[in-house]
């Protein structure tokens, strides 16, 4: 099974993080195919909080292929992270992360489990996520919106112009709409 992961880290030498997750999930996971660009972007902060005090995120996405299940290879990703540092109990939600690594999206794939959920139900969201997919599954189309990714890409909202707080179209609704 292809799959496509993302991977973050806005910790220490975050091309070392990178380097350590990619050589694990070779090691005991399969066989990484490639990898995208690195995308950098200013961490999500909590309201009110400074975002200088949170270092920039290093984004890729890397394409994987695996036998494993989606549970399955949640599961091996998980025990990477902790391995790799990553407490998700200590860190909060948008605590810094040595590692993050999510599966984005398998195919036509569509998984609603309580270990892992596929696609990413925030991916249409995130730019650090689209846009290094698109250099992988430059034609993938989101399986539940049956959306292509180049016009998930083209509804972002700060590539659209529309930063508004106010406007109560978000995420899947923005492109159904205009569908």
């Amino acid at each position: 099974m292809r799959y496509y992961i993302g991977f973050g880290s806005n910790v220490g030498h975050r091309e070392e993080w990178l380097a350590r997750a990619v050589a694990q999930i070779r090691a005991e996971v399969g066989e990484v195919i490639a990898i995208s660009k690195p995308f950098f972007n200013q961490a999500a902060v909590l309201p009110g909080d400074d975002p200088s005090k949170h270092p920039e995120y290093l984004n890729v996405v890397m394409s994987l292929e695996c036998p494993l299940s989606p549970v399955e290879l949640m599961r091996a990703l998980l025990t990477i992270e902790r391995n790799l540092g990553r407490d998700r109990d200590s860190e909060g939600v948008w605590g810094d992360r040595t590692v993050d690594l999510d599966i984005v999206a398998a195919g036509d794939m569509i998984v609603d489990a309580p270990e892992v959920t596929i696609p990413h139900p925030r991916m249409h969201e995130r730019d650090f996520v689209l846009l290094p997919l698109s250099e992988l599954a430059p034609t993938w189309v989101h399986p539940v919106y049956k959306v292509p990714l180049s016009k998930l890409i083209a509804h972002l909202p700060h590539l659209c112009g529309d930063s508004s707080a106010s406007d109560s179209a978000t995420g899947a609704e923005r492109f159904t709409r205009s569908a």
